[in-house]
């Protein structure tokens, strides 16, 4: 699988990846077989328009969520596996779903490099710029409450930060999570909950009698309480299956890092306490094979910078090159461009580095 591209700017960006195999026999706007995509053109560098099959060939029924997210001035690359064969396209609209398909409106912006072959699988990296959007939520007047944003949608799905508020102390057992890929409003897999109100609100851990998929994960096993004014972060891990909550507490630690070569279980000067890591090279390329976790679920998180001039920097997936519990569960090493940045979350779960 080859490197997956993270542009620069900073915009921030939300990238995630889905594989499709490329359907070459036809352009015709209709749903392909299941997990198969097709362009709208012979040339594909010429297309307007994708159509995405509604299942991937990879975390089956959540790519196409992510498709549906994408909106005007998105980027979408598409990458063979196992060949040099790719194409950057530009999103021009807002992608629509049809029956058992999604249709994504696109121009190529970038130079197509090789050839997709009939039948192969296609990594589609949608990197999306993240809209901000907030959502105030109806204040709550129970004491508990299960499957949180089920009556809220499609604002609480569609939104980033939500605005919460109680007329008591209020827990929340469970959060709503649309597991089917034909919803126009599939909910933003990271959001922050705000508490605007006056009473806690506490964040049940894996409570048994909720839906396994809306279950709520708290880092360390214990109930999370997001005091009045306090922000927590909720993330949806696909590989787990469960909303995972870390509690935000304002730190913001920043290092520089140059490298030198390449980097076995990386820990510069700072890292355990780092949220922001500004990268730069002596003048060569290289590869970070893993990074040692963090101390603490607090610590949990990493904004990589590259901010070298003209050299990359790489996340190799999955090295046995660093420790067990120091590696990056990626879907391909992932190369931050000069002027790109990425951000990393540990999953203690699983006891490896993911990428949001």
């Amino acid at each position: 699988m080859g490197n997956l591209p993270v542009g620069g700017g900073t915009d921030a960006l939300e990238l995630n990846a889905f594989i499709w195999n490329f359907d070459s026999a036809s352009i015709v706007d209709s749903a392909p077989a299941a997990g198969y995509f097709r362009f709208n053109n012979v040339t594909p560098g010429n297309a307007t328009w994708l159509y995405v099959h509604a299942t991937a060939i990879s975390l089956a029924g959540l790519g196409t969520e992510h498709l549906l997210r994408l909106g005007r001035e998105d980027t979408l690359v598409l990458s063979q596996r196992g060949a040099v064969a790719e194409l950057v396209f530009r999103v021009t609209g807002t992608p629509v779903f049809a029956s058992g398909y999604v249709k994504v409106p696109v121009a190529r912006f970038l130079t197509a490099v090789g050839t997709f072959n009939a039948g192969a699988g296609v990594l589609f990296s949608a990197i999306r710029r993240r809209s901000g959007t907030q959502f105030s939520a109806p204040q709550i007047t129970v004491a508990s409450t299960s499957r949180y944003g089920l009556s809220l949608s499609p604002e609480f799905s569609m939104s980033e930060e939500v605005l919460l508020s109680s007329d008591q102390v209020a827990t929340i057992a469970s959060l709503y999570m649309n597991q089917a890929s034909s919803s126009a409003f599939s909910p933003s897999h990271r959001k922050l909950l705000h508490n605007s109100g006056s009473f806690n609100f506490i964040f049940t851990h894996e409570d048994s009698g909720e839906n396994a998929y809306e279950r709520i994960r708290v880092p360390g096993g214990n109930d999370l309480v997001l005091a009045p004014g306090y922000t927590a972060e909720v993330w949806y891990d696909d590989y787990a299956e469960r909303w995972s909550i870390t509690l935000e507490q304002g730190r913001e630690a920043e290092i520089a890092d140059q490298l030198t070569a390449d980097v076995n279980n990386y820990a510069p000067t700072g890292w355990d306490t780092a949220t922001v890591v500004l990268l730069t090279t002596d003048g060569s390329p290289y590869n970070i094979t893993g990074a040692v976790a963090p101390t603490s679920s607090d610590r949990r998180r990493r904004s990589m910078f590259n901010i070298d001039a003209t050299q990359n920097v790489v996340l190799i997936n999955n090295s046995g090159s660093s420790s067990v519990g120091n590696r990056f569960a990626l879907l391909g090493d992932i190369t931050i461009l000069p002027g790109g940045s990425l951000e990393l979350v540990y999953d203690f779960t699983n006891s490896v580095w993911r990428m949001l």
